[in-house]
């Protein structure tokens, strides 16, 4: 949830940029009654304007950049812990239109997942945002549980302190059958840049009920 308040949005105008990514399994570690390995994930991102050079590759004014590194553990075989650490640079004036200060962050979240039946499952993650810049930091929390393949059930919150003190709360369901997913929830939306499939739009603040249907066609 706090990942996704800064996104990066692709310049029609034109943009230099990379990602990179390393993955590295550590293997067994000397931990009391642990037979499973930790793996490391590490990402870097970086865009900018394309700059005046005429050439193919050419830099300009930075746009976006992004350094996280993550942490997975699998305990037994039914606890497994995930731990992310991310910083990012985000100007908001080029990827969101107008005139804003650029934002420098930090966010870290850990995501835990215990299953408690061979279908069953609860997942707990407790995120952080800390900056300085534009509405300050976020906390937020999920919990949900999931009976697999059909079911899954959450009640979430975001909470923006230190500037509007606003709490976003969200509570609902899934259900998917085949290739099709459809779920109902009801809560606070925030407004902000919201990306999917490479698309984004921008969303106002609204409070209601959400209906959402995905399904996947076969060629």
């Amino acid at each position: 949830m706090v990942t996704n308040i800064y996104v990066y949005n692709p310049q029609p105008g034109g943009e230099t940029g990379f990602q990179a990514d390393a993955f590295l399994n550590v293997g067994k570690v000397s931990i009391k009654d642990s037979k499973y390995g930790s793996d490391i994930n590490l990402n870097l991102s970086w865009f900018s304007g394309s700059g005046t050079s005429s050439g193919l590759i050419s830099f300009g004014n930075d746009y976006f950049r992004d350094a996280s590194i993550e942490w997975k553990k699998k305990w037994n075989k039914q606890l497994k812990t995930t731990l992310q650490v991310q910083y990012l640079y985000y100007n908001k004036s080029v990827i969101e239109g107008g005139l804003h200060d650029n934002i420098t962050a930090g966010t870290v979240a850990i995501n835990t997942i215990y299953n408690f039946t061979e279908t069953g499952s609860l997942h707990f993650e407790l995120q952080h945002l800390y900056t300085e810049n534009d509405l300050k930091n976020w906390a937020a929390t999920l919990v949900e549980v999931s009976f697999a393949p059909k079911w899954s059930f959450f009640v979430s919150d975001l909470y923006n302190y230190g500037k509007t003190d606003i709490h976003y709360p969200n509570v609902g369901g899934y259900y998917s059958a085949g290739g099709s997913r459809f779920g109902l929830s009801y809560g606070r939306q925030r407004a902000g840049l919201y990306c999917l499939g490479g698309v984004c739009r921008y969303v106002p603040a609204a409070t209601g009920l959400t209906i959402t249907f995905i399904t996947t066609f076969n060629q």
